[in-house]
């Protein structure tokens, strides 16, 4: 057949004098080929551009990315929250594993829990390619658990199953349900198989139940829960003594107990101290182990313990946002803020969800002098939340970031909107520093008023420092249950005011208090540090 002007023939019936074959096959070749490119384009523009979520088939050309939110408990009693939890995290904890997988951490996941957001929603926020979500169902010994890998670009279902089991099986299962996602998704890769080695720490069906429902109930942190986190435990431990995790999980409730409340805090910590150690025994490479044992040695002013503990913890457990997190506190507790920085960006990068990581970093960047750094993260804190250590509300940070800006005027008028007793501190500071007589000595009579009336908290120890009242302020911040909550930088920071108005004209020496206690000192001492020199910032 050949194109003509008069449309197409047959060769045979086209005069050979008139023929356009050769045209005719040009024509044909370029518009298959302009076929194929338009074909290719459109396979490329799905895969690789249009502005398209990124899917599956780019994250074969690197690492694979996942999220495994917390499993839905769809029990009837609806009293299996905290095993949906516990089913989710050690899915989590054996993924993350696996050579080639970026899985998104669990404070990072479990905030959507609750929630019915979009997957692609989800996805985005954490910067993933895959969203692993399922149920579970609790009756009896018997479970039903369902899991569901997702494409969050498109929403279709990668891999899904459901699984009947007898409680007793639950570690199969659980191994079975990691594999599948792994096979899914790193199949294609060549990549390094799953670890073989029992992730969960126990063979006992029971201690393992035992040991989520510690979890669940270590986390919420309040007083009732963290005493009944420590008697659920012990059960877990009475049934498996071997068991190295439940150790751990008994050693952070304890240290948790001793600051807020359950248990006297000196027995606490000593409770806390003989758990680490025991887990440490049973499994020398526990990197969340070291990292316990590492804050204990901080909150005991044993600073050069502390840093062997952590230097392990970080060397076991390098992809632990919690353990780059207290590595932070270490350096910032002995002044070091720029290397202490260096350590909560990288706890912060690895799991942006932990609000105190992210004010511990603010505040260092604030120390440090570094406003826009401190800007950027405030802007993307919540207004809300009860910021840490020398700060009391977001409303100060504001008025110390304008402060240090050099926007006085914009410090006043936030200051001014504020109660003037709540904030009598900060109104005594900038009186001070404008010379405002008659306002000083109003302001230092309500701060009278609240040393008798208030709470004994850091302010009311600040307090009795700006009056010299050294006796007090030690009693007050070495009793009761403030013994296990002393914070080292906290001390420094006292007669060390490099940021807020508060510290700075004030002009309270804390050093005093310090003498009081050569343990303290002691503990600096031991790393070279001169605790009675006022420290100034490292470079």
């Amino acid at each position: 057949y050949e194109v003509t002007p008069e449309g197409v023939k047959k060769t045979e019936e086209v005069d050979a004098s008139k023929s356009i074959a050769h045209g005719t096959g040009q024509k044909i070749n370029k518009l298959i080929g302009g076929a194929l490119v338009l074909a290719l384009g459109f396979i490329a523009y799905q895969n690789f551009g249009g502005g398209q979520e990124p899917g599956i088939e780019r994250a074969t050309a690197g690492a694979i990315s996942i999220a495994v939110l917390p499993f839905s408990d769809l029990s009837a009693a609806g009293d299996q929250e905290y095993f949906g939890d516990g089913i989710s995290e050690e899915i989590l904890n054996v993924l993350a594993k696996t050579e080639g997988l970026k899985v998104a951490s669990r404070t990072s996941s479990f905030q959507f829990k609750g929630q019915n957001p979009d997957i692609q929603d989800i996805a985005n926020q954490l910067g993933v390619e895959t969203v692993l979500e399922g149920s579970i169902r609790k009756d009896g010994n018997t479970i039903r658990i369902t899991a569901q890998l997702i494409n969050a670009s498109d929403g279709f279902h990668i891999w899904s199953e459901t699984y009947d089991l007898e409680l007793s099986s639950i570690f199969a299962i659980q191994d079975e349900i990691s594999e599948n996602i792994a096979t899914s998704l790193l199949g294609t890769l060549g990549l390094q198989a799953l670890p073989e080695e029992r992730f969960s720490g126990t063979q006992s069906a029971e201690a393992y139940n035992l040991y989520l429902r510690g979890n669940f109930l270590r986390a919420t942190r309040t007083e009732n829960e963290l005493v009944q986190a420590v008697g659920v435990y012990e059960q877990a431990l009475k049934l498996d003594p071997g068991y190295a995790d439940a150790w751990v999980g008994l050693g952070k409730a304890y240290s948790l107990a001793a600051v807020f409340g359950g248990f006297e805090p000196t027995y606490a910590t000593a409770k806390a101290f003989e758990a680490v150690n025991e887990a440490l025994r049973l499994d020398p490479e526990n990197g969340m182990a070291y990292a316990v044992l590492g804050l204990l040695n901080l909150q005991a002013y044993n600073l050069k313990a502390a840093k062997i503990n952590l230097d392990k913890a970080l060397k076991h457990s390098p992809e632990d946002s919690e353990v780059h997190f207290w590595n932070g506190i270490y350096y910032a507790n002995i002044g070091e803020f720029r290397k202490g920085i260096q350590f909560l960006e990288r706890g912060v990068e690895l799991d942006p969800y932990i609000t105190t990581q992210r004010n511990w970093l603010l505040e260092s960047f604030l120390i440090v002098g570094d406003v826009e750094k401190a800007k950027t993260l405030f802007d993307a804190s919540t207004l809300t939340s009860t910021l840490d250590l020398q700060f009391e509300s977001a409303q100060e940070v504001e008025i110390v970031l304008a402060f240090m800006a050099g926007d006085l005027e914009g410090a006043r008028k936030i200051l001014s909107q504020l109660d003037e007793e709540e904030f009598a501190g900060l109104n005594l500071a900038f009186s001070l520093y404008e010379g405002r007589q008659d306002d000083v000595k109003k302001y230092e009579d309500i701060l009278r008023k609240q040393i008798n009336e208030g709470p004994n908290d850091f302010r009311r120890v600040y307090s009795l420092g700006y009056f010299g009242d050294f006796e007090e302020a030690d009693r007050v911040l070495f009793s009761g249950s403030n013994f296990a909550t002393i914070n080292m930088r906290e001390m420094m920071i006292f007669f060390s005011p490099e940021v807020s108005p508060r510290y700075k004209y004030l002009k309270v020496d804390m050093r005093p208090i310090l003498s009081r206690h050569p343990e303290i000192v002691k503990g600096y001492t031991d790393i070279g540090i001169d605790i009675f020199k006022e420290p100034g910032l490292d470079e």
